[in-house]
């Protein structure tokens, strides 16, 4: 005989109500090429901006990973995370592998400047 919480047969039944069969629309699989239903994923979005900040003209001139996150931040949610530093370097570092992006320190102390080529 169940005891404590569960041990009113009525309270059992609701404990196991639910269903296996999962129809919720993010669990079924969606067709290449088909936009999936729902808001776009927030390291998507990250991405995309850092992307148009990497490719306007701000890059011309060195600039700092701080300078590269506000400037990002700007067009995110207010109620979202802002882009950090940490955020941009990541991205960034696929760009300096492939040679689109010229990284420097200029002295001991201070970060890491990034220019477009």
């Amino acid at each position: 005989m169940p005891r404590g919480r569960n041990a009113n047969p009525s309270r059992r039944r609701y404990k196991y109500a639910t269903s296996l069969e999962k129809n919720a629309f993010w669990t079924k699989p969606v067709a290449e090429g088909v936009k999936k239903p729902g808001p776009k994923k927030r390291h998507l979005v990250y991405k995309e901006y850092i992307d148009e900040v990497l490719n306007s003209p701000f890059l011309d001139v060195w600039r700092t990973g701080n300078e590269i996150a506000t400037q990002a931040t700007k067009k995110v949610s207010k109620y979202w995370t802002p882009i950090s530093v940490y955020v941009v370097s990541n991205y960034i570092r696929i760009y300096v592998k492939e040679g689109k992006i010229l990284k420097r320190k200029p002295n001991t102390i201070s970060n890491y400047e990034y220019k477009r080529v």
